[in-house]
């Protein structure tokens, strides 16, 4: 089964505004910040996980460098740090190299999401308006039902549809079903908040 990857991607961007916060810790020298960011890193591993993404890996191992640093251990070839500095300075520094790594980890997972998502939105967009024509939403969207079955039939009328057919089929090389009927319900509620 394909991965949702509407709520991967929002999930990744919960993540990723949460690093101002992380670089003003880290300026302002906030004794916390270590457990904050490990702590960060713990829910981008188990988010990551969860989706049984392999960069997985890649954020435990950064999460790991800190702990080896706080314990002493870190590789001198990679972090230059005065041999003046103390255990806690040392660990701090090398978590902040480590969040920037760890941000663009994500980043590099969030951006095709990103960029799939987009397009797909835009195709959607141009079947919709299409099906408006055809008066399809008409009678899908108006009719009695719950959410899911509603966005359930109007699917099924694109897919039914020979001059929809095509770009519905196409939609699912982007995303899968059910980002599909989320990006056509977000659609839908676009066009009624900008019509009232």
């Amino acid at each position: 089964m394909r991965q949702i990857q509407t709520q991967l991607s929002d999930d990744l961007k919960t993540l990723l505004v949460q690093t101002p916060c992380l670089a003003d810790k880290y300026e302002n020298k906030d004794i916390n910040f270590v457990e904050s960011f490990k702590e960060w890193l713990i829910k981008g591993e188990k988010l990551l996980k969860s989706y049984n993404e392999p960069k997985t890996s890649e954020l435990a191992g950064l999460r790991s460098t800190i702990i080896a640093a706080e314990r002493g251990l870190y590789d001198r070839n990679t972090f230059v740090v005065p041999s003046t500095n103390s255990r806690k300075k040392i660990s701090s520094s090398i978590a902040a190299v480590s969040l920037f790594k760890a941000q663009e980890i994500l980043q590099e997972i969030l951006n095709p999401l990103a960029e799939n998502i987009k397009n797909a939105k835009n195709l959607l967009k141009q079947i919709l308006a299409l099906a408006a024509q055809k008066n399809l939403i008409k009678t899908h969207w108006m009719s009695k039902g719950d959410l899911s079955k509603k966005l359930q039939n109007l699917w099924l009328s694109f897919k039914e549809d020979s001059d929809l057919k095509s770009s519905t089929n196409h939609v699912l090389t982007l995303v899968s079903y059910i980002d599909a009927l989320r990006l056509i319900e977000e659609i839908l509620d676009e066009w009624t908040d900008t019509s009232s």
